[in-house]
C-alpha cells in the first residue's frame, strides 16, 4: 500500500528535526535504546544460521553494530537511520570497519529485494505511519528463510501521563490536545507479523519503570532521546505553567515521578520451503 493511502498519524519530517537535534547530546540519552541493543542481540544469539549481511535501524547508539561485528559471520553492516546527523553524530573511530551509515527510511526502503541476512530495528517502528508497510519491506529485503527482529515501545509506555495529560486538559480546556501517541500492543503486533507470513514468530516484552526527581528531568530525558510529540495534527502551543503544575503534582509520589516503559521484541522468519534458526 502506497503512503498516500496511509493515514499520516505521524509528521516524519519533525521526527528528523527532533533526531538532528538529539545528535548534539549523542550518548547522553540513549540508556533504553543501549538496553535494547543488548536485548536484541541476546535474541539473536541462538540463531545458528550465518548472518553475513545486516541491516541495523536506529542511530541513537552504535552499541547493537558493534556487537554484532564480533561475530565471526559478520562480513557487512549497513547502520541506517532517518537522521544522517544522528548517524554521523557517532565517533568513527569507534565504529566496525566493516559498519556503513545511510540515510533511509522505514516507510520508504532504498535496499534491493533479498539483500540481508538479518534486518534488526531497534526503537524505530514506533513512529512509522505504516507499521504494517514497514514490516513488509523488510520482508522484501530479506534472503529467504532469515531473521527479523525489532525492539518496538509497547502500549505500557506512558500510560499514566497521558492518562493524566487527557483529564487535564479536558479540565482546562474542555477538549483534549492530541501530544502522546498511544503505542502498539504487543498482541496486535503479534498477530500482524504472523499474518504478513514471518515464520515461527515469538513475542516477549520487558517492562521498566524509570524513577526523576520533577517532570522537567522526565521531558529532559523525552527531548534528549528526540522523542518530543511528532503526532501530524499535535497543538503546537505547549502546555500552560498552571496545567505543567497540576500535571507534576498529580504525577510526583513521594518526591519521585515515575514513568512505565515497555519494550516488546519481536522475531520472525521470512517466508521460505523451511525457516532455520
Amino acid at each position: 500500500m502506497g503512503a498516500q493511502h496511509v493515514p499520516q498519524i505521524f509528521d516524519r519530517k519533525i521526527l528528523r528535526v527532533k533526531r538532528d537535534r538529539a545528535a548534539a547530546q549523542t550518548g547522553d540519552y540513549d540508556f533504553l535504546h543501549r538496553r535494547a541493543a543488548d536485548a536484541l542481540y541476546e535474541r539473536l544469539l541462538p540463531v545458528k544460521t550465518p548472518l553475513a549481511d545486516i541491516l541495523v535501524w536506529g542511530g541513537h547508539t552504535d552499541r547493537l553494530c558493534r556487537l554484532l561485528a564480533e561475530k565471526p559471520a559478520t562480513e557487512t553492516i549497513i547502520w541506517a537511520d532517518l537522521s544522517l546527523k544522528l548517524l554521523q553524530s557517532h565517533n568513527p573511530l569507534q565504529l566496525p570497519q566493516n559498519c556503513h551509515i545511510v540515510a533511509a527510511d522505514e516507510e520508504c526502503v532504498p535496499f534491493p529485494e533479498h539483500r540481508f541476512d538479518a534486518v534488526l530495528s531497534n526503537l524505530t517502528l514506533h513512529s512509522v505511519n505504516d507499521l504494517k508497510g514497514a514490516l513488509i519491506q523488510a520482508q522484501r529485503i530479506l534472503k529467504p528463510g532469515r531473521p527479523f527482529m525489532a525492539a518496538v515501545f509497547g502500549g505500557v509506555t506512558m500510560a499514566a501521563l497521558r492518562q493524566e495529560l487527557l483529564r487535564l486538559e479536558t479540565e482546562h480546556t474542555g477538549g483534549a490536545a492530541p501530544r502522546i501517541a498511544p503505542f502498539a500492543d504487543i498482541r496486535a503486533m503479534g498477530n500482524m507479523i504472523k499474518a504478513l507470513g514471518f515464520a515461527e514468530p515469538v513475542m516477549d516484552s520487558e517492562r521498566l519503570d524509570i524513577s526523576y526527581t520533577s517532570l522537567e528531568d522526565a521531558l529532559a530525558d523525552l527531548r534528549g532521546m528526540g522523542e518530543g510529540n511528532i503526532l501530524s495534527n499535535r497543538l503546537k502551543k505547549p502546555l500552560t505553567r498552571r496545567m505543567r503544575d497540576g500535571l507534576a503534582q498529580h504525577l510526583l509520589r513521594q518526591g519521585r515521578l515515575t514513568v512505565e516503559v515497555e519494550i516488546v521484541y519481536m522475531i520472525g522468519w521470512s517466508p521460505s520451503s523451511k525457516a532455520t534458526g
